[in-house]
């Protein structure tokens, strides 16, 4: 009891505030498990689709050296997962195939 009393008051209220009901069970979760959660993965998605167009030897052509089909099926990798990861990331390994023709999903 002494301890506290010889905060400040700013320090009380700020102790208050983080131990307050709304703050532990309200904001103290969305932010601890919410937030990182989606950060993370936003991470892994926006990796996933960066390497799968970044791979050596990928097709690069310009001009008149450049043909559509072999730019959407060369210019973008075959990603064998396993069964729980192409679901989870929605089938982001067939992606390739979207290049293709853009009525296909995913």
């Amino acid at each position: 009891m002494r301890e506290c009393q010889s905060l400040s008051l700013w320090h009380r209220l700020r102790y208050r505030g983080y131990r307050h009901p709304i703050m532990l069970f309200g904001l103290g979760p969305i932010f601890l498990f919410v937030i990182p959660i989606i950060l993370l993965a936003a991470s892994i998605g926006t990796w996933l689709f960066d390497i799968r167009h970044q791979f050596d030897p990928a097709y690069w052509a310009s001009g008149p050296d450049w043909d559509f089909h072999a730019a959407a099926l060369r210019g973008s990798s075959f990603y064998d997962l396993p069964a729980v990861l192409h679901w989870l990331t929605g089938y982001i390994g067939f992606h390739h195939i979207d290049h293709v023709c853009s009525k296909i999903p995913n």
